[in-house]
């Protein structure tokens, strides 16, 4: 019985932290080169629940009581050993177990004698075994307390290392007393039950495993499958593909970075090579060219004689602070940023991720590492040490996805889920009947050819992943309908502007906090593509008709076209623009550009129109 109660608690641990399947495989190679091949003892009894387990261990009181509290230990040995360190000195700890309540000798009254041996048996092993563990734990303890600033990450789990280290020796020794046979089919091959006793639904940051060298004085963690399963679910739309199918990045996504142009005209532009990731570039793009523009040194910003020629070191640096607004953006409900890099010397199991329900591989997720960073200014540290991660178009190198991840992940998927998408979507999965490992996401951020989407787009600019362009929210069924869906739009002040085709074809109309930014940089949506205009002059911004003026210029950048040329294109808004019946040779970027200031003239300066 001894041994049936170590083993479980070890398994039952593993279990409730959803590392189960490889860590406790590897557990039982690792037994079985400790063993004899000798026919097996039997074994009586079996362990599959939890609650057999807390009645057998004599604190089912105290595990009903964790099962009710706000908090709850997530396994059994963390109610143990968060009991034995609640006393300060480790020598009473020791010395009242048998007597507290954690061991009550009340749960001994309807043993046999047998079980009453047993029982005692297994006390004496725990105590045993928590008493080995107290002298690493309370070495560790001042160490652990002040560098753990992951979210759940606290002494407990300091405690529990120790705990399962000793543990696992003790049950090395209790398989070569019971003589097990590898090859005999016996407890191991029986999970634990109940599971969801502690189930965790919210699928934010809680990793698994520490996977950084000592010595870095950044706390990284492995992606855990769960986790890469709602990213990756939450991120592409599933409504379409049926059961069974995870979405994954296609090629245009893959092994892309943050390049600039060596044209020396347009330097400051970001470089795609194909289609699909140009909402995400053209959203960096804005980001960078108001920090060249506005809050750039003299030294290199020649925008109002005209032109924008920066450097090289000048484009990096406005990378690394455009990276660091973007996800700093989103952790505006959260409180910390979530940063995902791609490590290809992973130390993650590749068996966890073929183990995990629904979860197909994909070759990078797996190897994702993820940091959290409390304060800006050590993000953007981070950020520059990791730069050439981000900056790269070559194999082993996913800076479009890493951002994508860290801003999602950072923003965290319950609020996306609960606080952005539309509810309406809801109802469209239903009538679809989307299986339920896909129900819970009620849109996406990537959809059809691996294009950017809208929810995509406003967490980049706006740090909230909502669907729509207009202001404020839309209830589709009255304010007083219990059966209200609520479409979300935009709200606040906004830094960056947004026009698009869709509303001069009267799609969609687009709000006033998008069509009047804080800068005059705009993101334009013409024809399934993004590219970005933009200006030095603030007063482009005004919502004050008086206030803006009637002729001025506007540069385009299109990442995408092969721009070899600076475009830029002169506004008059004090001569009407004759319409014709036929607009079907005007440029479609003229009929974004209109939405914004309504009838004016649009001179291309020698440029030919892009059709």
């Amino acid at each position: 019985m001894n041994f049936i109660l170590s083993e479980t608690l070890i398994r039952e641990f593993l279990a409730s932290h959803s590392i189960y399947k490889n860590t406790y495989q590897q557990f039982v190679v690792d037994s079985k080169k400790n063993l004899e091949k000798s026919p097996t003892s039997s074994i009586d009894e079996k362990i599959v629940k939890r609650s057999h387990l807390a009645k057998k261990l004599g604190i089912y009181n105290l595990y009903n009581q964790n099962k009710a509290s706000d908090n709850p230990k997530k396994s059994i040995i963390e109610l143990v050993v968060n009991k034995l360190m609640s006393n300060t000195d480790k020598e009473d700890k020791c010395e009242k177990v048998s007597n507290s309540s954690l061991f009550n000798s009340e749960r001994l009254e309807s043993k046999s004698d047998v079980e009453k041996k047993e029982w005692s048996s297994s006390v004496s092993s725990l105590k045993k075994n928590s008493t080995n563990s107290l002298d690493t734990i309370t070495s560790k303890k001042k160490k652990n307390s002040t560098d753990s600033f992951i979210e759940g990450k606290n002494m407990a789990d300091v405690n529990n290392q120790a705990l399962f280290t000793n543990s696992r020796e003790s049950i090395y020794n209790d398989l070569k007393k019971v003589n097990i046979n590898p090859g005999e089919k016996h407890m191991f091959s029986e999970e634990i039950e109940e599971i969801e006793d502690f189930e965790d639904t919210d699928f934010d940051f809680k990793p698994v495993q520490k996977n950084l060298n000592s010595k870095s004085k950044w706390e990284t963690y492995q992606i855990r499958p769960e986790l890469a399963l709602e990213l990756r679910k939450v991120i592409f739309d599933h409504s379409s593909v049926g059961e069974k199918i995870l979405l994954s990045f296609n090629e245009e996504w893959k092994f892309k970075g943050f390049e600039f142009s060596e044209n020396p005209e347009l330097r400051y532009g970001i470089v795609q090579l194909k289609g699909g990731p140009c909402g995400l570039l053209a959203a960096v793009q804005a980001h960078v060219l108001k920090h060249l523009i506005f809050n750039s040194s003299v030294s290199y910003n020649n925008f109002n004689r005209g032109f924008l020629r920066p450097k090289q070191i000048d484009t990096e640096r406005a990378l690394i602070e455009s990276l660091t607004e973007i996800i700093w953006r989103c952790s505006i409900d959260t409180g910390y940023c979530l940063v995902a890099i791609y490590n290809n010397i992973s130390k993650n199991s590749k068996n966890s991720f073929l183990n995990a329900p629904g979860y197909k591989l994909d070759g990078f997720t797996e190897k994702m590492e993820i940091t959290k960073i409390l304060e800006r200014s050590k993000l953007k540290q981070f950020l520059t040490e990791n730069i050439l991660t981000f900056t790269k178009n070559e194999k082993d190198n996913f800076g479009l996805i890493q951002l994508l991840y860290s801003a999602v992940l950072t923003r965290s998927i319950k609020n996306i889920t609960k606080k952005d998408f539309d509810d309406s979507f809801l109802e469209k999965q239903k009538e679809k009947n989307i299986s339920s490992n896909f129900k819970n996401f009620s849109s996406s951020f990537i959809g059809n050819h691996g294009y950017c989407t809208q929810e995509m787009i406003n967490l980049l600019i706006l740090g909230r992943a909502t669907g729509n362009v207009f202001d404020g929210t839309i209830n589709l069924n009255g304010e007083n309908d219990k059966e209200t869906k609520i479409l979300r739009g935009v709200d606040g002040i906004s830094e960056y502007g947004y026009l698009t085709l869709y509303e001069h074809y009267k799609s969609i109309q687009v709000g006033t906090v998008l069509k009047n930014p804080k800068y005059p940089i705009y993101l334009v949506c013409s024809e399934s593509h993004f590219t970005v205009i933009f200006s030095s002059n603030t007063a482009l911004s005004s919502s004050t008709k008086g206030d803006m003026p009637k002729r001025f210029d506007l540069f385009y950048y299109d990442g995408l076209a092969n721009q070899d040329q600076e475009i830029r294109l002169t506004i008059d808004t004090s001569h009407k623009h004759l319409q014709v019946e036929k607009d079907e040779f005007t440029p479609p970027l003229e009929h974004c550009i209109r939405t914004k200031w309504p009838n004016a003239v649009i001179e291309w300066n020698g440029t030919d129109p892009l059709l």
